[in-house]
């Protein structure tokens, strides 16, 4: 192997290209739109307490202690790379990473990013990287807080609102104050020095019951001000248990379950069994017209021009490919166009769990050395729990002649207040708990065939299609490791020259030196012909 950083192996290089790639003016120009937020660094070489060694819950997200670390400042957020082992055999990809410090609440001002100054720290984080964001105490972040437009408050009082403005660095801070008729405004702007936070919440309690409900705060209470940070203050870094990268593990329980035998009791595990992967690298609040981000430009940027989605996953070779979102599939779809036979232009995201859990489709590639086959799956955006929860989801179409021809049945839909029509699509969103639900009870035994007939379980149907591959012997399991098996190919992310991490490659993942200066695989090709791969890949786009 080499330390030339242009023979490195894909996998390696990625590490310092991903972390320093600043291609995208909006996110990195003059001045940036988000950040900087506080920022922890590692002084230690491979803390243990990284390894996520404790059972995954699919709901626990309580703040916990985790690791002991150094502040670095006020930082922006390092561009990041996918989480966990590179040869696990399922891969999840979404759009980008969540920029949750951005929000004007006590969460927002709590989130601490990782800035590590090696590489190897960088490397060693994102590998062990499983369910968890990470923070601080209020109480550290109040002794950062700087006397500049620092809000007080004049008396007892609650906190009516909160309102931060979506394109610059501004908040309104709307305040109830005991002996005051009329609500009391603060406004509180910050550049790219200090970074602006909240101290208290929104009020929901005053919201409902107003002067019955116990104050917010009480007078002298700092609401809200400007931060700085101290670099090399030892911190108590906490962990919370993020919704997102948690939504795959009640998708392995049942598929477990399906499986039974060995597999029922194994401790498959996101970050070793599931890697998670974004198709952009840096943090944003959103991806919607909500934001002003140039979408297009930096889908483009990352995706297309940089390219590090192409290496990961050719590196990586997952067995199955699970797209979180249209507009994951959107940027997959547009890479690899020639090479997925899956309507990649289809909105409809529920549509698209149907027809890939119930039907296999591929992306495919056989191209100038490079041969790789995953099975996809499209799955709802793994943020919201609605998403997730079982449903007859009818088009507007299809409830619109329910009603028509089931007025009863829908009169009582309505009186139990178990219909949701999707603001996005105009679905009708019917609240169902499977095939035992009592309101079959309740409403005509041919209105709920219709219902049953378009009922979905995201969970369940994840599972199946992965029980599918299964039982093709796509997917398999290893008892020696006690997880699935690797994806095909040699990795030296965990033991190369430049790093050694203490725990190795679990997996026997590591080629030996003979193989390694040998080795005419997909790595060097994408490494050596990175750009020409690319261009035969989009011929169709870029022309």
């Amino acid at each position: 192997m080499t330390t030339d950083p242009k023979k490195l192996p894909i996998e390696v290089s990625l590490v310092q290209d991903v972390k320093t790639c600043r291609t995208c003016k909006w996110f990195w120009g003059d001045i940036p739109p988000y950040g900087p937020y506080p920022a922890f660094d590692v002084k230690q070489d491979y803390p243990e307490a990284m390894i996520d060694k404790e059972p995954q819950s699919p709901n626990d997200n309580k703040p916990r202690k985790w690791l002991s670390a150094q502040s670095n400042g006020l930082q922006f957020i390092d561009p990041a790379v996918m989480h966990g082992c590179r040869k696990a055999p399922i891969m999840t990809i979404g759009i980008n990473p969540n920029l949750t410090a951005y929000y004007s609440s006590t969460s927002g001002t709590r989130w601490v990013y990782p800035s590590f100054s090696r590489p190897q720290d960088y490397a060693y984080y994102y590998r062990h990287k499983t369910i968890y964001q990470e923070s601080i105490d209020l109480i550290q972040v109040a002794k950062w807080l700087q006397d500049e437009d620092k809000i007080v408050a004049e008396e007892n009082g609650w906190v009516a609102d909160i309102q931060r403005s979506s394109d610059h660095r501004w908040l309104v801070l709307s305040v109830q104050y005991q002996n005051k008729d009329a609500i009391t405004q603060y406004e509180l702007s910050w550049g790219t020095r200090l970074h602006g936070v909240v101290l208290y919440d929104k009020d929901y309690r005053y919201l409902k019951e107003k002067e019955r409900a116990p104050f917010t705060f009480n007078k002298g209470a700092v609401l809200a001000g400007k931060i700085s940070a101290e670099k090399d203050v030892t911190l108590d870094v906490y962990k919370n248990g993020t919704k997102y990268y948690q939504r795959m593990i009640p998708i392995l329980q049942a598929f477990k379950r399906n499986i039974g035998g060995a597999l029922a009791n194994a401790d498959l595990r996101i970050g070793e069994d599931v890697a998670q992967h974004d198709m952009i690298h840096c943090a944003s609040p959103g991806w919607s017209d909500s934001y002003d981000i140039p979408t297009d430009q930096i889908t483009f940027n990352c995706v297309k021009k940089q390219g590090f989605v192409v290496s990961q996953m050719l590196q990586a070779m997952p067995s199955v490919i699970i797209i979180v979102g249209g507009s994951s599939l959107k940027m997959l779809g547009e890479v690899f166009s020639k090479y997925i036979d899956l309507d990649w232009n289809n909105r409809d995201i529920y549509q698209l769990l149907k027809q890939t859990t119930e039907k296999q489709y591929y992306l495919n590639i056989n191209e100038g050395g490079a041969k790789f086959k995953a099975r996809l799956i499209a799955v709802p955006h793994f943020s919201y729990d609605d998403n997730y929860k079982e449903h007859a989801r009818l088009s507007p179409e299809a409830w619109q002649a329910f009603q028509k021809d089931f007025r009863q049945d829908y009169k009582i839909l309505d009186e139990l207040k178990l219909i949701k029509i999707d603001k996005n699509t105009g679905a009708a969103v019917v609240k169902l708990s499977g095939s035992e639900d009592p309101i079959q009870n309740d409403i005509s035994v041919e209105g709920w065939q219709v219902l049953t007939a378009y009922f979905l379980d995201a969970n369940a149907m994840v599972a199946k299609a992965l029980e599918q591959e299964y039982q093709a012997g796509t997917l398999s399991f290893d008892p020696t490791t006690g997880h699935l098996t690797r994806s095909e190919g040699a990795c030296r992310f965990c033991v190369n020259d430049l790093w050694s991490f203490p725990e190795g490659c679990p997996y026997g993942k590591i080629p030996v030196t003979s193989q390694i200066d040998t080795e005419k695989t997909v790595l060097n090709i994408l490494k050596n012909k990175q750009r020409e791969f690319y261009v035969k890949l989009t011929t169709t786009d870029l022309d």
